[in-house]
C-alpha cells in the first residue's frame, strides 16, 4: 500500500528467557504498549527498491515521518534533486502512495473499508503495525506457541491457512518479526524490526525496519523492498492546521500512472 543508513544491523545471539504462559497474556502486554503510543515525528534514511519497466530501481532518500495514533501516518522521501520523492500517507479512512521519479510515476490511492492490504510492502498500516501503533486485535482463529527466544502468536484464516505471525522476543517483549500472508496462505509481506528506543515513558518504537514484499514481480509497478533506519524520533503534538496538511490526500494530476488499491492489488485508473 515505509529508511537505510548503509546496511542491515549486524545478527545478534539472542538469550532465551521464559515467555508468556497464554495467548491472552502474550496479546495483553502488546496491547498495553499500543495503547501508550504517542505522537511523534522522525528523521532518517530510507532505501526503496520497486520495479519499473520490467527492471528492478531503487531510491536513496532522507526520511521525514509523522505519526499521530491511532491511524494517521505520513512518510516523507526526498532526493537531492527530487524533493518528496516519495510520499507515503494514512488517516482513519483513506491511504495513499505517491513515486515521483520519472522512471515510475505512480499514484496508488485506496479506502481503509473493506480493504485487505497486507500484499503490498509499502503500507502505511504495516508500517504502523511495526512501530507498536496499532493494537492486536483478537478477532478469529489464533494460536501461540514458544519457538526459541520467541513468542508466536499466529492469526490464521478460515482455511486454517496462516494469515499473519507476530514474533515476540520472549525477553523484553518487543516484536521483531510480522509475517502476513495472502488469502492461500503464501507468504506475502515480511517486516523485520530491531533497535527499539525510547519515545517517551512506556512507549518504545524500531529504529531499523526492513520490509519485503514477497510477491513482487517485475511485471507491474510494485514496491519490492523498503528498508528504514530512523536516526531520532521526538513526541509532539500536531495542531489542526498541521494534521489537515500531513495527513491528507495529495492531488495526483501531477502523476503519469495512477492506481486505486483495491483488495490490496493496484488497478489502474480511468480518466
Amino acid at each position: 500500500m515505509f529508511i537505510l543508513a548503509g546496511c542491515q544491523p549486524p545478527q545478534k545471539l539472542l538469550s532465551i528467557c521464559p515467555g508468556k504462559p497464554t495467548l491472552l497474556d502474550a496479546a495483553a502486554v502488546l496491547r498495553t504498549h499500543s495503547d501508550d503510543a504517542v505522537a511523534f515525528k522522525a528523521f532518517g534514511r530510507c532505501r526503496l527498491e520497486y520495479y519499473a519497466d520490467h527492471k528492478t530501481r531503487t531510491e536513496n532518500l532522507s526520511l521525514k515521518m509523522a505519526v499521530n495514533p491511532p491511524a494517521d501516518f505520513y512518510l516523507q522521501g526526498d532526493i537531492s534533486i527530487v524533493p518528496k520523492a516519495v510520499i507515503l500517507g494514512a488517516n482513519q479512512q483513506e491511504f495513499w502512495l505517491a513515486i515521483k521519479p520519472k522512471e515510475i510515476s505512480a499514484y496508488f490511492w485506496g479506502a481503509w473499508k473493506g480493504q485487505n492490504d497486507f500484499r503490498q510492502a509499502f503500507s502505511p498500516r504495516i508500517l504502523l503495525e511495526a512501530l507498536g501503533i496499532t493494537a492486536i486485535n483478537l478477532t478469529g482463529s489464533w494460536s501461540f506457541s514458544n519457538q526459541g527466544p520467541y513468542d508466536v502468536l499466529t492469526a490464521a484464516n478460515p482455511d486454517g491457512s496462516p494469515a499473519k505471525k507476530i514474533y515476540v522476543y520472549s525477553c523484553d517483549y518487543s516484536v521483531r518479526r510480522i509475517e502476513y500472508f495472502d488469502p492461500d496462505g503464501k507468504p506475502a509481506v515480511t517486516a523485520e524490526l530491531d533497535d527499539y528506543r525510547s519515545v517517551t515513558t512506556g512507549f518504545s518504537a524500531p529504529t531499523f525496519l526492513r520490509l519485503t514484499n514477497n510477491s513482487a514481480n517485475s511485471s507491474d509497478n510494485t514496491v519490492k523492498s523498503v528498508k528504514i533506519t530512523l536516526s531520532s524520533m521526538t513526541p509532539c503534538q500536531f495542531t489542526d492546521p498541521q494534521r489537515k496538511q500531513l495527513f491528507a490526500p495529495l492531488p495526483n494530476q501531477a502523476y503519469k500512472n495512477k492506481f486505486i488499491i483495491i483488495d490490496g492489488r493496484p488497478v489502474e485508473m480511468r480518466e
